[in-house]
């Protein structure tokens, strides 16, 4: 299985190989394949994370099994972002909605929000966002819930980056 795991952002491709002669059979699903699996036929892709499981058949002795584990790190939008579990990073865009600073606590809070939903940014922040300016791609963070509210905390502040839009968005 190449490659044989880990973590990807949106897509990974994958491809098996076998000894010649050899039919490769798989699964995605976590059960061990049979011969009864899926037949491969070529590199496929994978879009959420994945426990690929593949054996080969050669003149009727099978191999054991080979494993790889993909984990998608990558969430393309808030709802996603949302239904996240442990550290992401945001492929997307979001518009910033408010910035926030409680110079009681020395953080910066962000409001952002893109065509899926809405969310809140908790912790330091670092820099000054405008209402319409747009939160570009590859900042990370991790899904929490507070008081019974999901927020995107424990920001990981030098991945923040922005571009101005010019267009400012109703809260």
């Amino acid at each position: 299985i190449s490659p044989d795991g880990g973590e990807f952002l949106t897509s990974q491709q994958v491809t098996l190989s076998a000894e010649d002669g050899a039919s490769i059979y798989y699964t995605l699903d976590g059960n061990d394949p049979t011969s009864s699996s899926t037949p491969y036929t070529g590199p496929f892709t994978l879009t959420a994370t994945t426990t690929v499981k593949a054996i080969a058949v050669k003149n009727d002795e099978t191999s054991s099994v080979a494993s790889a584990t993909f984990t998608r790190t990558g969430v393309p939008d808030i709802a996603a972002a949302l239904n996240s579990t442990g550290q992401f990073t945001f492929t997307g865009n979001a518009v910033v909605v408010y910035q926030h600073k409680d110079t009681n606590y020395s953080k910066n809070y962000l409001y952002i929000k893109d065509g899926t939903g809405w969310g809140l940014v908790f912790g330091t922040v670092d820099g000054t966002y405008d209402n319409g300016d747009i939160l570009n791609s590859g900042w990370k963070a991790k899904k929490t819930v507070y008081n019974g509210l999901p927020e995107f905390g424990s920001p990981v502040a030098d991945t923040f980056s922005s571009s101005d839009s010019g267009d400012e968005v109703t809260p």
